[in-house]
């Protein structure tokens, strides 16, 4: 909300990809609940594809500046206490428009009846 910069906990580890023999990274960015965050709440369309039980708000895990270095440090245990949701009025979200919908083909001339 006032341009300060923000990081995201995530992890990361090197994997030899069997295909090609070589030695590459891998990147994730944690997550946490936002079925309550005042404005994560409202992302994500549910996914008729998982159970209800699976249909939660996520959000990832927001870092200010004053902790990057103490997450880069922490424990696996002392990491617990960084998956916390960031406050809502520290972020500012601006919806996306809809693409427009689009127009319904005509039938071909031959199709139509008359």
């Amino acid at each position: 909300a006032n341009d300060d910069a923000i990081g995201v906990a995530g992890l990361w580890s090197p994997w030899k990809n069997p295909a090609t023999g070589e030695w590459e990274s891998s990147f994730t960015m944690l997550t946490i609940n936002a079925d309550t965050h005042p404005l994560f709440m409202h992302m994500h369309r549910p996914d008729p594809k998982r159970p209800p039980h699976m249909q939660d708000k996520r959000m990832v895990v927001i870092l200010p500046p004053a902790q990057f270095e103490p997450w880069l440090d922490a424990t696996p245990q002392e990491s617990f206490e960084f998956m916390r949701q960031y406050p809502a009025e520290r972020l500012v979200m601006t919806p996306e428009p809809l693409p427009p919908k689009k127009a319904a083909a005509e039938p071909p001339e031959d199709q139509l009846l008359l």
